[in-house]
């Protein structure tokens, strides 16, 4: 039987480079925020608020693997309207994995981690340890 492999973000720019790759040997169960339109044999799509913590626990189930890319981000939106959909939505996912036995979760992180954008200029902090939100 292939493994099914859940793919959060995946309407997303490297959710939909990733998947021509992993669905030659994955099922994969797509989830986004919004409706994926166009799927392929060994797609399932879903849309999922990943802020919906039953929804959540829902989508995962019969998972055997998650990739996690979903994510809030841009230049118009503060930083706390991120919390919710970042951090919390990455704990449900954790909880639903551990919950249902998902033997596998990669996590792609913010590009945060690296430094912060000031105008068109990135100050890069690569000496110092980063920030504990930026993850």
């Amino acid at each position: 039987m292939t493994p099914t492999l859940l793919i959060t973000g995946a309407a997303g720019s490297v959710g939909s480079a990733l998947r021509p790759l992993l669905r030659r040997h994955y099922t994969l169960r797509l989830l986004d925020r919004h409706p994926i339109a166009e799927t392929v044999e060994n797609e399932h799509a879903i849309a999922c608020d990943l802020t919906d913590r039953n929804a959540v626990l829902a989508a995962v189930a019969g998972a055997d693997a998650i990739v996690h890319l979903a994510c809030a981000h841009g230049p118009a939106i503060r930083y706390d309207e991120t919390v919710e959909p970042n951090y919390h939505a990455t704990l449900y996912l954790l909880e639903a994995a551990q919950r249902h036995a998902v033997s596998r979760f990669v996590f792609a992180s913010s590009h945060h981690v690296l430094g912060q954008y000031r105008g068109d200029e990135v100050e890069r902090f690569d000496d110092l340890p980063a920030a504990p939100d930026s993850y």
